[in-house]
């Protein structure tokens, strides 16, 4: 006789399967979602070439065959067409499809003699040949012709295809120091229109940069002085008197005739603009041992190159957002991209405007997604 084979029935628990159907719901939801997405960049993209690195693998726009208004991404001015030149991380305002710094062709004016650190390699705008309103990029009034003043950071107004830090001349506005009128101390409230009568570091509108030096150091309020907040090989604080400190952007506070951009000798830690910051016990202070690029308070800008490229969190990296002549990624090694103004999360040594090699956001997000789907469909026990 054949006894009766006992089998174990496996039963799920009701919220197992409501697990389970949640899972299966998600990802209906998702392909749903991915067939729309698709959808929309098929109708959005329809008639371009060049749809930027989400799309296209290697470089679309070129000389030898370049895009047109609207296309990207573009490396500099000779990958757009006639007319033409590449913008800076512009290209959403024409598809939400391209990336976020995918540069894009745009119409300039090809009127303008001087277009930005985008497309002149040198100082365009100087005294001995000054810019006319609208034309950039400038440092100064001197680099500007006749009445006109230097703005801070507002060429993109006069057009799309300056990078976002250009400054360009303008008509006389509060950033060009008013005229002289014998009274040395007019103010506007507490705030001096007018420098002092004596005063020997006035800012960049009449000294230039870095008046105040180890050698001659300046008083409280006056300027400019070459502190910590300009990177590279700077004088730090010993540019000012005693136990002052410079401060960063901040002569304005001062006086009127100033420029934006002005760094003025200050108490310690009179305001937010003082270049001394306490440690942060969590990041790095000081670089790691045999640390080849270290950003430029250790040594120049673009240590990364694609000769010596650089590991993860190693820079200064000379990436797109550089404007102008740039490596893109090259710089960085394997699949690591060039970030912007992000070395300061590898390390407190490094400058707020050092540019790191990081691991692409795409590799990241993923990673991410992948985990959570690995949580969702995991067996249930």
């Amino acid at each position: 006789r054949h006894l009766p084979v006992c089998r174990t029935l496996h039963f799920l628990t009701p919220a197992a399967e409501d697990q389970i159907r949640a899972g299966k719901i998600m990802k209906s939801l998702l392909i749903f979602l991915l067939v729309v997405f698709e959808f929309h960049v098929i109708k959005t993209q329809s008639g371009l070439r060049c749809r930027g690195r989400n799309f296209d693998r290697e470089r679309c726009c070129t000389k030898e065959n370049p895009c047109v208004e609207g296309e990207g991404d573009c490396e500099n001015d000779t990958d757009c067409g006639a007319g033409l030149g590449c913008g800076t991380n512009n290209c959403k305002g024409f598809g939400d499809f391209f990336h976020p710094k995918d540069d894009c062709c745009v119409k300039i004016d090809t009127n303008i003699r001087c277009r930005g650190r985008n497309f002149d390699t040198g100082r365009c705008c100087t005294t001995e040949n000054p810019c006319v309103e609208g034309e950039g990029d400038c440092e100064n009034n001197e680099d500007c012709e006749g009445n006109l003043s230097c703005g801070n950071n507002n060429c993109k107004k006069f057009g799309d295809f300056y990078h976002e830090k250009d400054d360009c001349c303008i008509k006389s506005g509060t950033s060009q120091p008013l005229p002289n009128t014998g009274i040395a101390q007019q103010s506007f409230g507490d705030i001096p229109l007018n420098p002092p009568e004596g005063q020997r570091c006035r800012g960049r509108n009449y000294e230039g940069k870095r008046c105040c030096t180890p050698e001659q150091p300046c008083n409280e309020g006056e300027g400019d002085c070459d502190g910590r907040g300009d990177g590279g090989l700077n004088d730090g604080d010993t540019g000012c008197r005693g136990s002052l400190v410079c401060g960063s952007n901040n002569c304005k506070q001062f006086g009127h005739y100033y420029h934006a951009k002005d760094d003025c000798c200050e108490k310690p830690n009179t305001s937010p603009t003082t270049t001394t910051r306490k440690p942060n016990p969590k990041k790095p202070i000081l670089p790691p041992d045999g640390q080849r690029c270290r950003g430029r308070n250790y040594g120049e800008r673009r240590c990364c190159t694609p000769e010596e490229q650089c590991d993860e969190g190693e820079g200064d990296c000379d990436g797109r957002e550089d404007g102008s002549e740039h490596d893109g990624n090259t710089g960085c090694r394997g699949d690591l991209v060039c970030g912007s103004n992000n070395c300061k999360k590898f390390g407190l040594y490094y400058h707020d405007k050092d540019d790191c090699c990081e691991r692409p956001v795409k590799e990241v997000k993923k990673e991410i997604a992948s985990y959570w789907m690995l949580k969702l469909w995991s067996p249930v026990r």
